[in-house]
């Protein structure tokens, strides 16, 4: 009788996945980059339009209306929105979160100037994670949001891992929501220039033992 692969049973539990957001000046002004890619279980809650985007109903962040990004100190809270701008026909999914770290001391309000990619929402006050509902699982999410200042100017200061959340089924963990104070990794190149100087070495080399032959 053949044995099914662990990852094929029905009890195999998803490999946990990642959503990154990194918060970062870029050209005179300060960025945030949503990076990474989520298992996400079922949708807890379905909602649309403007007054659901960037919170959803959170009674202690105001209403951004567009992306952005904001910290409440009564609370420790975060509150960040990537993606473009909202309209009375978005339609998000909204999913349980579990805080693991967060804490910020002052209160920061910094709505976006420009947006790109996915609308995506993360909510530290009631923890939720939301997402448009045309991401699937599993597929890569890119989406970014320009604030109209420096870091500085808008009083956010500090560096490396500044919150961190896991996303539930239920009591399962199926996914991790990371906030970096700093700039996206660059990408690592691949082997494709040393195996090039490889092939550059050994061409050379033909040429030298041919030139050698002709002599």
């Amino acid at each position: 009788m053949a044995v099914l692969p662990a990852c094929l049973l029905a009890l195999c539990p998803r490999a946990e996945a990642i959503l990154r957001y990194y918060i970062h000046d870029a050209d005179g002004a300060g960025r945030i980059d949503a990076i990474g890619s989520l298992n996400l279980p079922v949708a807890l809650v379905t909602k649309t339009g403007i007054s659901e985007y960037c919170p959803s109903n959170s009674s202690f962040f105001p209403p951004i209306g567009n992306a952005g990004l904001q910290t409440k100190a009564t609370l420790s809270a975060l509150l960040i929105c990537t993606g473009p701008a909202a309209n009375s026909s978005m339609v998000f999914k909204g999913y349980e979160m579990q805080v693991v770290s967060q804490s910020f001391s002052t209160d920061i309000f910094a709505a976006a100037a420009s947006y790109s990619g996915l609308a995506t929402g993360l909510i530290g006050d009631a923890p939720a994670f939301y997402v448009q509902t045309s991401y699937s699982s599993g597929g890569s999410i890119s989406s970014a949001a320009l604030l109209s200042g420096t870091l500085a100017s808008i009083g956010l200061s500090g560096s490396g891992l500044i919150a961190q959340y896991n996303i539930l089924d239920g009591s399962t963990v199926t996914d991790s929501v990371e906030v970096h104070l700093s700039a996206p990794p660059r990408p690592v190149p691949g082997p494709l220039p040393m195996l090039g100087a490889s092939l550059a070495f050994a061409w050379s080399r033909q040429l030298r033992q041919r030139v050698g032959l002709t002599r």
